[in-house]
């Protein structure tokens, strides 16, 4: 999801470089603008796609996994979150 989003953007803000001269076939960004939108589409859209990866994937198990990756992350920052070259 986050390729195809990002090529949604990317194409769209492309085509605006064009102006008008965008949407006309000769220059082939059109296609390209569809072809993003369309990827977005395929097997089912990307926020179908998310919501079967958190429902059915990720909290299969009752969110064991999760749960596990949850304490990798407090872990890692309790032992890291006064480092300065991480304050970022």
């Amino acid at each position: 999801a986050f390729i195809t989003d990002n090529a949604w953007i990317a194409t769209s803000e492309c085509m605006q470089v064009y102006g008008g001269h965008g949407y006309i076939a000769e220059w082939g960004m059109e296609q390209y603008v569809r072809d993003a939108r369309i990827n977005m589409i395929y097997e089912g859209t990307n926020t179908i796609q998310s919501l079967d990866l958190l429902g059915r994937k990720v909290l299969m198990d009752n969110g064991v996994k999760l749960k596990k990756f949850g304490a990798k992350v407090q872990a890692f920052i309790e032992e890291n979150g006064t480092d300065e070259a991480l304050s970022e």
